[in-house]
């Protein structure tokens, strides 16, 4: 392990053995702090990463991705000896990185930076492959060649969302800022294994723009946390063709009449003259066939009435508190993402009053969420 500062002039120091251990997303960091002067609070420690092309590769760290950070309490003048386990959030990405503890005074400056000889890569959910751009039957989707969990094969996954976002800036790794266009949520996939042509259903709504990334996240004790990305593909929805209203020509062929001879005509007319009227007869026979079918219509239309009146208020989706991921959990009202954690830790259950063996469910609040969970 190597230096990268010497700055004798502070009157705190990191002096070898420094390192970390990771477990999950937690971090146990640990060095040893050199104090020519009792040092007061307010001073930091940071865990940070920095994509590098080798290993010879080691240059400053100070603007990469922060995974850890915690406030150091006072300390005393001389040699102590440090250690805390913090929580963490790995860099998204198959990379390597090189990382380095960082300390920071109370003004925000670097004071020294410990950068590791050996390269760090995490393990985590992973998109591989490719990523297209796919129309279907008038629909635009964004299809990844496999989403896949390179854990140990017990090691499931927390709930995974692939997700489509609008950045302000080109992408890395670590926090961000930006717009979430569109989400699937795809559950928990065990170690070890693998989905195929996963695919994301696009809005009409979106454009195609500059700095678009797919992100896999998955949900953890923190929330959801970003373990890989790509770069969005040029998208574009199928033009809709739309076709004009046709020019309807009718035409009509003249045909030759032959006129009847005049007597033949007279007779005719004095036929039409003699005859009755037949309009009142015309006019009074759909009569009783209109009130029939009025009649059809009222009486359908009273069954209908009487259907909808029957038909019973639609129940709200319950939710299992045996097999829901803790993401579900938390749309219950009332379920916050630690006490949806909880509630997973503790399964399985039985009953819904076994809720009440959960830290932070009494009596009053098992009755509030419990008609929108089941066993």
């Amino acid at each position: 392990m190597t230096l990268m500062t010497n700055p004798q002039q502070n009157t705190v120091r990191i002096i070898e053995p420094f390192g970390y251990q990771f477990s999950g997303d937690v971090v146990a960091l640990s060095c040893t702090f050199e104090c020519d002067a009792a040092l007061a609070e307010g001073w930091s420690l940071r865990l940070l990463a920095s994509v590098v092309e080798s290993v010879q590769d080691v240059a400053m760290v100070s603007n990469g991705i922060q995974i850890a950070s915690t406030e150091l309490q006072a300390l005393s003048q001389g040699s102590l000896d440090w250690q805390q386990t913090v929580e963490a959030a790995p860099p998204a990405g198959s990379q390597a990185y090189r990382l380095a503890l960082q300390l920071v005074s109370p003004a925000g400056d670097t004071v020294q930076e410990c950068p590791f000889d050996q390269l760090q890569t995490f393990i985590q959910p992973a998109l591989q492959g490719g990523c297209q751009s796919v129309s279907k039957d008038g629909q635009q989707f964004l299809q990844v060649d496999t989403v896949a969990n390179p854990r140990e094969p017990e090691n499931l996954s927390g709930s995974l969302s692939l997700e489509l976002w609008q950045l302000e800036a080109p992408y890395s790794g670590g926090s961000f800022t930006g717009e979430l266009l569109v989400q699937r949520s795809l559950g928990c996939l065990g170690g070890g294994q693998q989905w195929q042509n996963v695919t994301l259903q696009l809005e009409p709504s979106i454009a195609s723009l500059p700095n678009q990334y797919l992100m896999l996240r998955e949900w953890t004790t923190q929330g959801y946390i970003t373990r890989d990305y790509l770069l969005a593909p040029v998208f574009a929805f199928p033009a809709v063709e739309v076709v004009a209203d046709a020019e309807v020509t009718t035409t009509v062929e003249a045909t030759e009449v032959a006129q009847p001879e005049s007597t033949e005509m007279e007779v005719k007319e004095d036929a039409v003259e003699a005859a009755p009227a037949p309009v009142s007869e015309v006019a009074e026979a759909p009569e009783p066939a209109i009130e029939q079918v009025a009649s059809k219509t009222a009486a359908a239309s009273s069954k209908k009435k009487a259907v909808v009146a029957d038909k019973p208020k639609a129940q709200p989706e319950l939710c299992s508190i045996n097999t829901a991921d803790p993401a579900a959990l938390t749309k219950v009202k009332g379920i916050s993402p630690r006490l949806a954690n909880d509630i997973v830790r503790h399964r399985p259950y039985q009953k819904l009053d076994d809720l009440l063996k959960v830290k932070g469910i009494g009596v009053k609040v098992l009755e509030r969420i419990a008609p929108y969970l089941c066993v």
